[in-house]
């Protein structure tokens, strides 16, 4: 499904607007502290208010949205197939298991339902072309940049987000203290910090900083892309990793026969940076605070990284037998008959929320749709970005919840559906 016009290309407000929205659609803020009627977080602002925009322009502008041909929202349609059938099974165990104490499968379907799927309707009103797209995801990592490094640079400020934006009143008094403690050791923003804000940071801030690296002249792009990469690996040491792949396909695509100028100059004022940054007492304690975690990843290796999967004393999840096989319908709480689930990461939530057969065929339904959507594509340069969004997602969903999160695996298919658009206009002229 696609829309007549192309509008955001040459709107400045609606730049504003669609920005405003996608932050705080994506950067998850809570606005209790507010009192908004039917409002508790940014995220049901920011989709009331894109609901509203598309609403509005469908009774005040001819153009309506038109039914779409493309390949790529053919593979989406089976994606929304792929997560009602999950919704069927997640009412079953339901039904069998019962709801349990913490996240069950069920709510996060609704969630899913309610706050992903609708938005590749509403993204293909707002935006035109993929540029406008890329331009309005990077601007929300730009903002979210701004609000990682000023906290760190003002600790005060970091306080007053955690005691308002940052506030979650579902978790506990323990909980609350833990997570105060992380801004001693983990740099973080608005709705961003450790893995979970680094996914949604790699996301929508470092993937479009590549997408123009890729594609733009100049150096603009490339020295944002470092400051953004620096910051990445603050957030978590998953951020490190980002980067090497990211930085990798950057040379990789943009340098392919060119002159390596640019690269060199800006390396060596990156180096430059960092050994000031590392040598100067003034900052060592503050790099020391951020970068520990790599020194006990070193000491501590694969179980250190993995701790809390496998190893670590608070990782619970259900062993496999007759009573957990089918799922015990929470990824994270304790379940009606009696399983604890605290993991990390998507595949054992999934694991232990639909069974290790229901599991295995989500991901197989899931992964299957977007290697099939990659494939269609032939132009190199676009079926190799989409590839790279993958595989940062399937990092993500290995360390963090992505793919039942409700906005990136819509992300991803809207991403190809303007690729697709792209290639068609390309190929007519």
């Amino acid at each position: 499904m696609g829309t007549t016009n192309s509008k955001c290309s040459n709107s400045f407000l609606l730049y504003v607007f669609s920005t405003f929205c996608m932050f705080f659609y994506i950067y998850q803020a809570n606005f209790t502290f507010l009192s908004l009627p039917f409002v508790s977080s940014s995220v049901q602002l920011s989709w009331l208010l894109m609901v509203l925009y598309v609403f509005f322009t469908l009774f005040t502008n001819k153009k309506t949205i038109a039914k779409s041909n493309a390949i790529t929202f053919k593979y989406w349609k089976r994606n929304v197939y792929v997560f009602l059938g999950l919704f069927a099974y997640s009412v079953f165990l339901l039904l069998i298991v019962g709801r349990g104490d913490g996240s069950n499968i069920f709510e996060e379907v609704i969630k899913y339902f309610m706050y992903g799927i609708p938005m590749f309707w509403i993204w293909a009103r707002l935006f035109g072309n993929m540029d406008c797209f890329m331009k309005v995801l990077l601007l929300t990592g730009i903002i979210q940049t701004f609000f990682i490094l000023y906290c760190l640079i003002n600790p005060t400020f970091a306080l007053i987000l955690d005691a308002t934006v940052n506030y979650n009143p579902t978790i506990d008094d323990f909980s609350r203290h833990t997570m105060a403690a992380m801004r001693e050791d983990y740099a973080g923003g608005l709705g961003c910090i450790t893995s979970s804000g680094l996914v949604k940071y790699t996301l929508t801030g470092l993937i479009p900083c590549v997408y123009f690296c890729v594609n733009k002249e100049g150096s603009f792009y490339l020295l944002l892309f470092l400051i953004m990469a620096f910051c990445a690996a603050m957030l978590a040491r998953t951020g490190l990793l980002y980067d090497i792949i990211l930085a990798l396909f950057v040379l990789l695509k943009r340098f392919q026969g060119q002159s390596m100028g640019p690269v060199i100059i800006i390396s060596v004022l990156a180096i430059i940076f960092l050994f000031v940054l590392f040598t100067s007492s003034e900052y060592s304690r503050f790099v020391d605070d951020r970068f520990f975690r790599y020194e006990s990843l070193k000491e501590g290796g694969t179980q250190g990284f993995f701790e809390s999967y496998f190893y670590g004393a608070n990782a619970h999840y259900p062993p496999i037998n007759s009573d957990t096989f089918w799922g015990v319908g929470v990824t994270s709480g304790t379940s009606a008959n009696g399983y604890e689930v605290n993991v990390d990461g998507g595949p054992m939530r999934q694991y232990s929320a639909i069974g290790i057969l229901g599991c295995l065929i989500f991901y197989f339904l899931v992964l299957f749709n977007q290697i099939k959507t990659i494939r269609i594509f032939k132009q190199r340069n676009d079926r190799h970005f989409l590839w790279l969004l993958l595989f940062c997602m399937i990092i993500g969903e290995w360390k963090e919840v992505t793919f039942m999160a409700f906005w990136p695996i819509p992300l991803f298919f809207f991403v190809s559906f303007l690729l697709e658009r792209k290639e068609k206009q390309n190929t007519i002229q």
